[in-house]
Order: C-alpha cells, then sequence, then structure tokens
C-alpha cells in the first residue's frame, strides 16, 4: 500500500482519489469473490476429507481385525494342552508325568491345532512352536503349499537363534506380543526362493515357573494378507497401505484392483510421495500433496515399539473435489469488473466535486507561502480560503487560517523573547556570515545589528580560528564543532577593538538549505575580577595566616611542654584550649585551601602502584592517639592479604583520616569503629569505616559530600569541624577513579565505603 501511494504521489488529488476508489472497488469485491471461493473450496475439501476418512476408517478396522485375528489365533494356541505338555514331556525326559504322552504324540495334537487354524486363514504360510535351546530349535512346525500343508518331521526342524524375529522374541514378557517386519522368509539361513514377503507375529511361552520356554510364530503372508482385505472391500477411492519400512500397496478405486506393490527389500523402490510425506509428518491425519487430498490412519502392531505400524492412506484428485469451486471464481472475476467500472465512473464525479475548493485553500497556502520570503508579507486576514463551508473542507480552511494566526503569534513571541534575553545571540553560517544578531549584541559589542551583520564571526570572537592559518573557514569550522554544545570562556571584540573575556556556547542547526550554528555569548568580566579576589584573598589566607598560625601553634606547644610542672592547672588548661583553637583552625585553613585547589585543579597527586593493605594498617594504627582521645577502640578486619591499587598515599591516608575522624567523633564512648578491607567482584577492592553513632538524618543524605555542611552543627561545633572533610574525601577518591557511598540507620550507626578499582603492578 505505501508503495502504491508514492507512486501516486506524483499525480494530483483528484487522479489520486479516482485511482483509489477503483483500487478500493477492485479490492472489496476481489476479497468477496476470493472469500466466497476459499469458502466453498474449504467445504468442499472439508467433504472431500471425511469422505475419505470414513472409507480410511472402514479400511482401517478391516486391516486391525486381521491382524488381531492372528494375535487371537496366536493366543489361543498358545493356550491349548499341547503347549505345556510339550514342556512338562521335555522336562521329564520323554513321557507326560500327568498322562503318559509322549513328546510325538503331544507334536502330532499340536500340529494337527495349527492345520485347523490354518485352513481358515490362507495368508498363513507357516506355524510354528520354537524353543529357546538349542540354539532356538523349532519343537513344532507346519508349512502352507500348493499341495496342503506340510508337517515337518524332527529331522528338518532348523534352528532360528540368529533371526531378528526370535531375538525380540526373547525380551518378550508375558501378556506380549510382538510384530515382525516385513522380510522375505528364510529357511535354514537362506532367502526362500519363493520370495514370499512374510509378517510374524510372535506369542511368548511360559512354563509354571514363568521361565521363558519357547514362543508360537506365525507366518503370514503379507502380500495375501493386505490384498484379500482391500479387495473384499474394495473402496470407491484410491487406496495405499504402507508400513514403517515403507513397503507398500496401492490400489485403484476406479478399477478396483491393486495396481502397484514395492518392498524395500527389492533393489529398484520407488515410494509414492504420500508415502513419504506420511512418514515425515506422522502427526498429520489429513494433507494435500500433487493435486490429491489425502487421509491417513496410521494402525499401530506393536504399541510398545514407536516405530511399528502400517499407514492407510486414501486420497482423490484435488481438481475432482473442487470442480464446484472453480465455477465461484469465474463468476467472481466477473463480479469485479462491473463493481471496478462502476466505481471508477462514481469516484470520478465525486472526486471533481471534493477537490475544487482543495484547490483554492492549496493555491492561498503557496501565495502565503512565497509572500512570507518578501518584504511584503501578507496576514492571516488577507487569505481567500472557503471558510463558510459546513464540511471538513471548511474546517480545514478555518483550522489553516488558525494555524497562521498561532504561526504569526508565535513568532512575535519568540522575537520578542530573543530581542529581550540578556545573552547575545548570533547566527552564523560554515563561512562565519552573521545572519541573525539579537538586541543584546548591539550593547555587547556596542554595534549596530547592520554593522554586525557585514562581520565575520572571528571578528568578534578572534580564537574561533586559529593564528598563522591560510584557510579561515576552515580553522573556523574546525574549532567550532570542537566546542559544540560545550560551555567555553573565550575572548570577545568590541566597536573599538577593545577585548573583554566572554563565556559562549555553539550549538548546531541542521535545515534543509543549509547547516547553520547558533552562538550564545555573554561578557564575564565581572566574573573574572571576582576570581581575581578570591584569588588574591586565597593567597593572602596561605601567606599571612597559614604561616603565623604555624608558629603561634609551635610556639604553644613548646610552651606546654616546659611548663607543664611549673604552670598552675587554671593557667595550663587555657594554654591547652589555645593549642587546639590554633589546631582546629589550622586545619580549617588547611582545608579551604585543598577545596580551593581541587576546584581549580591545581591540586598535585604523586600516584603509584601500591598494596592497598599495608596502607590502611599504617594510617589506621598511626591514628590510634584519634581513638583515644573520643574515648573508642579501631578494630581493622581484612578479607585478604594482598590488593594493589593505583593513588597517592598521602591523599588516601587524608581521605581515610577524615572518615576515622567522624567515625570517633559520632561513636559513643567506649564503642568500636570497624575498618573492613574486602574485595568486591573481581576488579575492585572496598574499604568501609563503621560507626554506632546517631546515622544520618533522612532529610540531610543528599547534602553529606557538599561543602561546608554538618547534619549536627552543635556537635560540629562542639568537634570543631568545618564541614569540608567528607567533601574533600570524595574528591581525592573520585581522583583516583574510585567512589565513595555510604549505608545508614539513623539511631544505629553509619558506614562509609571506597571503592577503588585494582590494577596490576608494575
Amino acid at each position: 500500500m505505501r508503495d502504491l501511494l508514492s507512486l501516486l504521489k506524483p499525480y494530483s488529488l483528484r487522479t489520486r482519489l479516482i485511482a483509489l476508489a477503483t483500487l478500493i472497488a477492485f479490492v472489496s469485491a476481489s476479497a468477496v469473490g476470493l472469500l466466497a471461493y476459499k469458502r466453498v473450496t474449504q467445504v468442499t475439501y472439508s467433504l472431500a476429507v471425511d469422505n475419505l476418512g470414513r472409507q480410511t476408517e472402514i479400511i482401517s478396522t478391516r486391516l486391525g481385525e486381521a491382524f488381531r485375528n492372528m494375535h487371537t489365533d496366536a493366543i489361543i494356541v498358545s493356550h491349548t494342552p499341547p503347549i505345556q505338555g510339550v514342556i512338562r514331556t521335555i522336562r521329564a525326559g520323554g513321557a507326560d508325568p500327568l498322562d503318559g504322552s509322549s513328546l510325538e504324540l503331544w507334536r502330532t495334537r499340536l500340529e494337527t491345532i495349527f492345520i485347523a487354524m490354518m485352513e481358515t486363514r490362507p495368508y498363513y504360510t507357516q506355524m510354528r512352536y520354537v524353543g529357546i535351546d538349542d540354539r532356538g530349535r523349532e519343537i513344532v512346525r507346519v508349512n502352507a503349499n500348493q499341495r496342503g500343508f506340510e508337517r515337518v518331521s524332527p529331522d528338518h526342524l532348523q534352528r532360528k537363534q540368529n533371526e531378528p524375529y526370535f531375538q525380540e522374541g526373547m525380551k518378550l514378557n508375558p501378556g506380549e506380543l510382538y510384530y515382525s517386519e516385513v522380510t522375505f522368509n528364510r529357511e535354514n539361513g537362506r532367502i526362500d526362493p519363493s520370495l514370499t514377503p512374510t509378517i510374524r507375529i510372535i506369542v511368548p511361552i511360559f512354563n509354571e515357573n514363568v521361565e521363558l520356554f519357547g514362543m508360537i510364530v506365525i507366518n503370514a503372508n503379507y502380500d495375501t494378507l493386505i490384498q484379500d482385505q482391500i479387495l473384499d472391500i474394495s473402496p470407491n477411492v484410491d487406496t495405499i497401505i504402507s508400513n514403517n519400512t515403507g513397503d507398500y500397496f496401492i490400489f485403484d478405486g476406479y478399477s478396483r484392483s491393486i495396481i502397484s506393490s514395492q518392498y524395500t527389500l527389492n533393489n529398484v523402490y520407488d515410494p509414492d510421495p504420500a508415502i513419504t510425506y506420511a512418514i515425515a509428518h506422522p502427526e498429520d491425519t489429513s494433507f494435500s500433496i500433487q493435486d490429491t487430498i489425502n487421509y491417513k490412519i496410521r494402525y499401530w502392531l506393536n504399541p510398545s515399539i514407536q516405530n511399528s505400524y502400517i499407514d492407510i492412506i486414501t486420497q482423490i484428485d484435488q481438481k475432482e473435489a473442487t470442480q464446484h469451486a472453480n465455477s465461484i471464481k469465474y463468476e467472481s472475476i466477473l463480479t469485479i469488473c462491473i463493481a471496478s467500472i462502476l466505481m471508477t465512473s462514481i469516484a470520478f464525479a465525486l472526486a471533481h466535486f471534493l477537490t475544487t475548493p482543495l484547490l483554492v485553500i492549496s493555491k492561498e497556502m503557496r501565495r502565503y507561502r512565497q509572500a512570507q520570503s518578501t518584504q511584503t508579507p501578507i496576514f492571516a486576514n488577507d487569505l481567500n480560503l472557503p471558510l463558510d463551508q459546513k464540511d471538513e473542507i471548511g474546517i480545514l480552511a478555518q483550522t489553516f487560517q488558525k494555524l497562521v494566526r498561532e504561526l504569526e503569534e508565535r513568532e512575535a513571541k519568540n522575537r520578542s523573547i530573543l530581542e529581550n534575553i540578556s545573552e547575545a545571540i548570533l547566527v552564523f553560517n560554515h563561512k562565519g556570515e552573521i545572519s541573525y544578531s539579537n538586541g543584546s549584541c548591539e550593547i555587547l559589542f556596542q554595534l549596530s545589528r547592520d554593522q554586525i551583520s557585514h562581520k565575520l564571526i572571528h571578528e568578534l570572537f578572534p580564537n574561533l580560528i586559529s593564528y598563522n592559518t591560510d584557510n579561515i573557514n576552515a580553522s573556523l569550522m574546525q574549532n567550532t564543532y570542537e566546542i559544540i554544545g560545550k560551555n567555553t570562556e573565550t575572548i570577545a571584540q568590541r566597536a573599538n577593538n577593545t577585548i573583554f573575556p566572554a563565556d559562549i556556547i555553539i550549538s548546531e542547526i541542521i535545515t534543509p538549505q543549509d547547516e547553520l550554528f547558533c552562538l550564545t555569548a555573554r561578557d564575564i568580566s565581572d566574573r573574572k575580577q571576582i576570581d581575581i579576589i578570591k584569588n588574591d584573598l586565597i593567597s593572602k589566607v596561605n601567606i599571612e595566616i597559614r604561616a603565623p598560625l604555624s608558629n603561634i601553634f609551635k610556639s604553644i606547644e613548646s610552651l606546654m611542654l616546659n611548663s607543664r610542672e611549673i604552670m598552675p592547672p587554671n593557667d595550663y588548661s587555657l594554654l591547652e584550649s589555645a593549642h587546639n583553637s590554633c589546631r582546629k583552625l589550622s586545619h580549617l585553613v588547611n582545608d579551604i585551601l585543598d577545596v580551593e585547589k581541587m576546584s581549580s585543579g591545581r591540586l598535585a597527586y604523586n600516584c603509584e602502584d601500591v598494596n592497598i593493605i599495608p596502607l590502611v594498617k599504617e594510617c589506621v594504627e598511626h591514628h590510634l592517639g584519634l581513638a583515644q582521645t573520643y574515648g573508642v577502640h579501631f578494630h581493622l578486619e581484612t578479607e585478604v592479604e594482598t590488593a594493589w591499587v593505583h593513588l597517592d598515599p598521602n591523599r588516601f591516608n587524608q581521605a581515610l583520616l577524615n572518615l576515622l575522624s567522624n567515625a570517633a567523633k559520632f561513636s559513643p564512648s567506649g564503642e568500636s569503629v570497624t575498618i573492613r578491607v574486602k574485595l568486591s567482584g573481581q576488579h575492585h577492592v572496598r574499604i568501609s569505616v563503621s560507626d554506632n553513632g546517631p546515622g544520618i538524618p533522612k532529610a540531610f543524605r543528599d547534602k553529606v559530600f557538599d561543602r561546608f555542611t554538618q547534619a549536627d552543627s552543635s556537635h560540629s561545633n562542639q568537634n570543631g569541624s568545618s564541614g569540608l572533610g567528607l567533601h574533600i574525601t570524595k574528591t581525592l577518591i573520585e581522583a583516583f577513579h574510585g567512589s565513595v557511598t555510604f549505608d545508614t540507620v539513623e539511631g544505629r550507626g553509619t558506614t562509609f565505603h571506597f571503592l577503588l578499582p585494582i590494577v596490576q603492578p608494575h
């Protein structure tokens, strides 16, 4: 359908409506005709399948009855007195202990039974009583031949141990039976010259101790067995009888005769396609193949053996079955032609009526579009649209007029926003030619819009091109693409050639006609001045506060060492307070300086490959005094002996000390702070510090790593915390390509985790 619409796209709407209406009529009539044809075909097919199914069922029942008769005969024979009489006589050594009958007498009686049964089954060729002793020697055997029935003397009885059917019979349990595959009859180990295709049924014989003694074997001429049943029924459809090995008979329903039979035993074997299909698709009961409809019933000879069956397949010519459906097909084709011609005429008249006002709307749309690109644009109220029509076309015209008005309002609003925004906005192409600038550009560059439009973008932003280049456009595009979407600090130039710092961001605009770039600029002179003041302040803190503070701290420390014994306790306590305050202030100054270096990217790292385990142990042992200060214990647990990481050992100690200090401060006196080191997967090592403190309040958790923040300001003031420790810790660990996380439960404690990547040491 999409391809058809694409094909009609170059044509007018009127032509497309006519074509589509004709197509719809054709498709609709075709669909109705096709459905009618398919429905009749389905019904005809179903009736044919039902008829085949009934006839197949009759044939299957008749064949099944013949095979059940073989089964019944074998069972009846197995329960006659001579069967057990032979067993007793052989076991007693020559005379039956019950009535004194000899083995020869029992053999004669059993032969008589065999002959009586074979007289009623003309397709039986042999009946035998085969023992398992003496390599499967036959005990009693009767053959059917052209002269009648032959009682085989003991001297001519054969051993059947090597025959496949004998070996299968040895596996049978009481109550089981076995149908052999169809083979040529063998005598004394060689194929009988008569080449009689033979199927056998075997029923096992057990003695009174349920021990296998022998088996009853009935040989049936497979040709005679199958043909007698089929010819007796004489179905009026073609019938194929095949077994699991591919042997088959074909019965012609027209001539009511067997027209073909083949066995896989023959050198030449050419199976019917229906047989091949039935073997490949055992689950299908009905199927169509080579213009025939087929129905199959599978009759299982040995239910316990998967591949021992006979397929009864009936078939009928598909053309004969669907003859009535073909007449429906021709009637449908005629209906399709008439409907298509009628619908084309109606579509032509309707298309003319409907498309005339649409042509008017299309003409006005083109006029509006052309006017927008000129100096004299037209507005929504100037369009001559069919607004008075009360149908969909009138709604379309009103909608178009409304859209034009909304477009005009939106353009006016956008112009107002762009003109009044504080940032300067410029649009330029790949040559650097400026096609648009807003009102803020006049203030920022002290140029009029007309003057700006005659300049190139790199005349306003000199750093957008590289120095000493011959190809300005290529340099401009290379530098532009490198900073697209990124906030970039650069320099800008005003009309009087004065330079000022600017923060710019460039975005790419792809249009069908050209590739444009939108540049937004802001004067950051004030911010740069603030940065200068801040840097100056940091420098003064470092020079004028840090150094004197260090001297004061060392002086107080020296004074405390020399005056402890001679100074009054109250005065010494004041000296200790001054010492602690000086130490806290020194830590605060150091933290502030570290944070400033981190923010500006000036903090130096001396990274190397180290084994994290001794590094953690050294840090914990070195700061045991911190634990004593707060009355807690540091407890180190390591689940791994070696884990190499790449980091700055001093900065890592600083980060870990911050966690140890926080855990000690917030843990109750007498509690333990647990430090654990273990692997996290195959590629990371995890260092955890756990305390039993009050936990982190839920409302504060998102701010844990912010600068100058504390969940409990009173506690922080009491312990001299600056609120910078966790921020510094997170920044340091992330510099080592690691991460910092925490788990906390209010009232029970907090655990902070370092996750660091493991490396191979160099």
